[in-house]
């Protein structure tokens, strides 16, 4: 397929030649290269005569103008799919680095970092659990002293009143005295409060 400039044809600029320009400067730069060759060729070839000029241009057959066109049309194609190239390198570099950013490593990641919390978590539960704990342990040791010295108090008591009355001179029997011992013995024993 043979395409010209877009200012060879007449047509509208495309958006590719604002990077590219419209191709004249190409033209530009070998019309400017031939007019210093010319001179020379000129000089040199002073004995020649014009119709030999004219016989290289039918030898090949194709006019300049037209050589020039296709030359600077291959030059923008050629530009405008390096640009493209490099376009599409950038994408599929965008798309790698989004599909490393959503991988397999990233998901690991997340998945590690949850793990951690949830042990986490389950440490504090244990904490807390371990407090409450020992907590309800020091409240009934505390009631268990508590029910200890009452206990005792009330078996001084006790043993007050059936100690012998020195204004009767009547001492308490000694099997009651010995079953008051083994009841407090009993009650020491036997711990109080509730289980949990």
């Amino acid at each position: 397929m043979f395409i010209l400039p877009a200012q060879a044809i007449g047509a509208r600029a495309s958006p590719f030649s604002t990077l590219m320009g419209p191709g004249n400067c190409f033209r530009s730069l070998k019309k400017a290269k031939e007019g210093t060759s010319r001179q020379a060729k000129v000089e040199v070839c002073a004995a020649k005569s014009n119709g030999s000029k004219q016989d290289s241009q039918r030898k090949s057959g194709i006019p300049r103008k037209r050589v020039e066109d296709t030359a600077a049309t291959r030059i923008q194609a050629a530009f405008r799919a390096f640009l493209v190239r490099r376009t599409l390198y950038r994408l599929r570099c965008a798309v790698r680095f989004q599909s490393l950013t959503h991988g397999l490593p990233v998901t690991e990641q997340v998945s590690t970092a949850l793990s951690y919390l949830h042990s986490w978590s389950r440490i504090q539960t244990e904490i807390r659990a371990r407090r409450i704990n020992m907590v309800t342990e020091a409240r009934m040791r505390q009631k268990r002293l508590e029910d200890q010295l009452k206990f005792e108090a009330k078996l001084q008591k006790l043993e007050f009143s059936l100690l012998p009355d020195s204004s009767n001179g009547v001492e308490a029997p000694e099997p009651r005295r010995i079953s008051l011992q083994r009841y407090s013995k009993e009650k020491q024993q036997q711990p109080s409060g509730r289980e949990p």
